[in-house]
């Protein structure tokens, strides 16, 4: 089965974008002509000739610039960022480390050569995401605290290469945009669940307008673990992969049959999952209203 922690540090080159020029238009001569009336028509040409030459310039000196910068290695900007931002908050610094500490930060590529910026900008860092919430020897809140630093770390590494190094949204928050319940809330309620009850939960919030029934009900053989889709009979749903890395901790050797047991190998009930829903909900103040229905609800 996939190892989803582990992390493949395989650069693709990028594309560079085109931009289509396009030729004048009666509208741009229509604005010209109404600019000669502000100001004098020799400014005017002057100044135009002037901008396009200075920006083209600017631009040159940019490119030069970047091609320097992005030939220094991926760790060394991670190590200025640590000292010039996550060095202000001392919680951020010790994430650092651990991030550092697991291999979340890349170093060296599948040829030993060091890892760069310019490696960085075609590699899909969502990667480093679902991999960090894939290990299960750390605490849950430790790997959003990750997840976070991560996130902090590439969005300060696009600012100040100017977009040579593209954003980076959480992969799992943009999955469950529009849900009642917001994404942090959802991670609090997790932290008070045990695994089975923390995978169920996964299994609904992610998983579109799944019912209890059939979270309870999946087998081990609707689970693709290669393709991370799992076949339930009314629809084929996508899951990050932190979720079938839970899977396979929870089935263990099993091969086959209910991804969910309870006591003496008996199916998990339902009433089991509300009861311990009901609690986690109210030690992290989500209210007595709480049901699993919340979880697939979207916002209004």
């Amino acid at each position: 089965m996939p190892d989803y922690g582990k992390i493949s540090w395989q650069s693709t080159k990028c594309a560079d974008i085109q931009t289509a020029s396009c030729g004048a238009s009666n509208e741009v001569d229509a604005v010209l002509e109404l600019c000669k009336k502000l100001i004098p028509h020799k400014i005017i040409l002057k100044s135009d000739t002037a901008i396009v030459e200075e920006r083209a310039a600017l631009h040159e000196a940019h490119k030069k610039i970047i091609e320097k910068i992005v030939q220094h290695p991926f760790l060394v900007a991670f190590l200025v960022w640590v000292k010039e931002i996550a060095s202000l908050h001392q919680d951020m610094v010790h994430t650092s480390k651990i991030l550092l500490e697991h291999g979340f930060i890349g170093v060296l590529d599948k040829k030993n050569k060091v890892w760069t910026i310019a490696d960085a900008r075609g590699f899909d860092h969502r990667i480093v995401i679902d991999a960090v919430r894939c290990q299960h020897e750390l605490p849950l809140p430790t790997r959003e605290q990750l997840v976070t630093a991560y996130l902090a770390f590439i969005q300060w590494l696009a600012q100040e290469t100017y977009g040579y190094i593209n954003k980076l949204d959480d992969p799992d928050v943009v999955r469950t945009q529009g849900r009642l319940l917001a994404y942090p809330l959802f991670i609090s309620f997790l932290t008070a669940l045990k695994d089975k009850e923390r995978l169920v939960a996964k299994l609904l919030y992610f998983g579109g307008s799944r019912t209890l029934e059939e979270i309870l009900n999946l087998q081990l053989e609707a689970v693709d673990f290669e393709k991370k889709i799992i076949h339930y009979p009314s629809q084929v749903v996508h899951y990050p992969a932190h979720i079938f890395a839970d899977i396979q901790v929870m089935a263990a050797k099993r091969k086959q049959g209910r991804v969910f047991l309870g006591r003496q190998n008996a199916p998990l009930s339902p009433p089991t999952i509300f009861r311990n829903f009901k609690e986690a909900a109210l030690e992290v103040g989500l209210g007595q209203s709480f049901s699993p229905a919340i979880l697939t609800s979207g916002s209004q």
